[in-house]
């Protein structure tokens, strides 16, 4: 059965309607989709380029009239609230122009982008479609965004890189990190990527646990802040940290076996074991992948308490770990 012209313009502007979406707008994406302007069919197109996330853009265009009738302007109509539109004149003669001047607030997404202008007139007269597109790009992007060097050794040192791309000239980078520095810094031959090379490196005897700070980059009134985390543990750890027997019978033979780890297990041979516990106490030393063994037992017969404490020492008598020791006898 063939169906009525009105019928297929109804079911065309019910499905226009269900996508929410103007009809001008379906009809300009098939007239853009030629690729070229077209003053006759009312088509102007404006390609403004790379242009930083956030940060207005203002433009002006001629809404040119070739008609022989004047070009009273009735509405600017656009689907996206990121553009704002202006018109210098709302009256159009035969063969003049109108400047149009229009704001673009690029949105935080990244990545290339149109949108799609009415213009309406009064009269009848067929529409003018402005189509504005480019690509947003951040105005500081920063790889990674998060600098995490995990667990450090205190005495040793990690290098993270990190790449920083700029739209726009020039730039400065502060390093807000404590036991950190940029070790180098390398920029493109278009000044447009830098590399920078972040050196963390915790010396001996510095607090343990998490450190963090943070690297700030500012360019072209924008800044970036990239979050910076490390956590600090010791080179050397006893396990465990006490040696604690508790109560013990009189004649028993407990033990308990305590490790010295080195995350560097070529370091255990300039260690050697003090201590300055009472004969009640046996100890053995020996040695095991990456630790060091201490089996320590108690056979006292004295009843009372008896306590002391363990030391590794390194060569140049630096103290790796102290181990209180004690039990009571009864």
């Amino acid at each position: 059965m063939k169906q009525r012209p009105s019928t297929i313009r109804a079911m065309l502007q019910a499905s226009v309607a269900a996508l929410a979406v103007p009809l001008c707008v379906v009809i300009a994406n098939q007239i853009l989709s030629n690729g070229s302007n077209d003053p006759l069919r009312g088509v102007i197109r404006y390609d403004l380029g790379t242009v930083a996330a956030g940060e207005p853009v203002d433009r002006d265009v001629a809404i040119v009239n070739p008609r022989s009738q004047v070009a009273r302007l009735r509405e600017i109509a656009s689907g996206c609230a990121c553009v704002v539109h202006t018109a210098s004149d709302g009256t159009i003669a035969p063969g003049s122009s109108a400047n149009l001047h229009f704001t673009f607030t690029p949105p935080d997404r990244v990545g290339p982008f149109e949108h799609i202008t009415v213009i309406k007139y009064e009269d009848a007269i067929p529409p003018t479609f402005l189509l504005i597109s480019g690509t947003v790009a951040r105005r500081i992007e920063v790889e990674p965004e998060t600098i995490e060097m995990g667990d450090v050794i205190a005495g040793a040192q990690v290098t993270q890189s990190v790449s920083v791309r700029l739209l726009g000239d020039g730039h400065d980078v502060k390093l807000d990190w404590q036991h950190a520095t940029i070790a180098t810094a390398a920029t493109s031959v278009d000044g447009k990527t830098c590399e920078y090379a972040i050196e963390f490196s915790p010396p001996r005897g510095v607090p343990l646990g998490p450190c963090e700070g943070r690297l700030l980059i500012t360019a072209q009134g924008r800044e970036k802040s990239v979050p910076c985390f490390a956590r600090v543990i010791p080179r050397w750890t006893a396990t465990p940290p006490q040696a604690f027997f508790g109560v013990v019978s009189r004649g028993s033979r407990p033990s308990i076996v305590v490790q010295l780890r080195c995350q560097d297990p070529s370091e255990f041979e300039a260690f050697r074991l003090v201590h300055d516990l009472p004969p009640a106490f046996i100890v053995s030393p020996s040695k095991a992948e990456r630790s060091l063994v201490v089996h320590i037992t108690i056979g006292a017969d004295r009843e009372g308490l008896h306590s002391g404490t363990i030391s590794f020492l390194r060569e140049d008598e630096e103290v790796a770990a102290v181990v209180p020791v004690s039990a009571f006898v009864r």
